[in-house]
């Protein structure tokens, strides 16, 4: 009997040479710009790849020999039975340094949950509350505007407070959005600020119009045929105009000086 068999025998512990879990990418390394399906979370397990606080996949659907809770939702599978604390971490590898917008979908049956994450270890995003949807089978988008860099990346999606299902976060690419400066008339849309706000008219129809913040946060929306559409502001600063119309989209960032 060796040094480390009698160890072993002495501290009531079997001693294993099993290296611990290596991280991997589920199935495939994921393109951004992509999405992100949350349930295809990196292999590598509980404290690698995954922070659960429950032993095992409480929705029991799809990777049952996870202990990450995955759920049959509205004919999708979903992350759900969030608690805060838990994270999932995923390998993507960004195309192109550039500005985009990350479209999260969720359900939430009363609201109060709040989202974060962070890519290679340092925060992206932070304290993102997530929308009430009245139902757990319910779901909606948000969206927030982030600057990425480009490469192969960990990400880690945090639940930072608890209540809601997650299905999946799209990446919208760069190309698909037209990102310029203040004043300027593209694709239709003219920007002009005046008291107490701005006006924002798009000649087009059919069309839906949103307006956030520099904290990506709604502060406008409508749909339809916009003329002369007026947001109102209680401060200068970077604004994005949203015009989505079917299966085209245009982003424009706007420097609003208050006046």
């Amino acid at each position: 009997m060796g040094i480390s068999d009698i160890a072993s025998k002495i501290s009531g512990i079997t001693l294993s040479d099993a290296p611990p879990q290596e991280q991997t990418p589920y199935k495939n390394v994921i393109s951004v710009p992509g999405t992100i399906e949350a349930e295809n979370f990196d292999n590598g397990g509980q404290g690698v790849a995954y922070n659960d606080v429950s032993p095992e996949n409480q929705g029991g659907a799809y990777r049952t020999d996870e202990s990450v809770d995955l759920v049959e939702s509205d004919g999708r599978i979903v992350v759900g039975y969030t608690r805060p604390g838990e994270w999932l971490e995923y390998t993507v590898d960004v195309s192109e340094a550039a500005e985009y917008e990350l479209e999260f979908t969720v359900s939430s049956l009363n609201g109060g949950g709040s989202i974060g994450i962070d890519v290679d270890g340092e925060t992206l995003l932070s304290g993102i509350a997530v929308p009430r949807t009245d139902d757990w089978d319910s779901y909606r988008t948000f969206t927030e505007n982030v600057t990425l860099a480009s490469g192969e990346q960990i990400w880690r999606v945090n639940m930072e407070s608890a209540g809601f299902n997650l299905d999946k976060i799209v990446v919208r690419p760069p190309g698909s959005t037209s990102i310029l400066r203040s004043p300027v008339i593209e694709n239709n849309l003219a920007i002009k600020t005046v008291a107490g706000g701005f006006h924002v008219t798009a000649g087009v129809s059919s069309a839906q119009l949103k307006v956030t913040n520099i904290q990506g946060r709604v502060i406008f929306r409508k749909s339809g045929v916009f003329t002369n559409s007026f947001i109102p502001i209680n401060a200068g600063g970077v604004y994005f105009i949203h015009l989505t119309q079917g299966d085209k989209r245009i982003i424009q960032r706007y420097v609003a000086c208050q006046k």
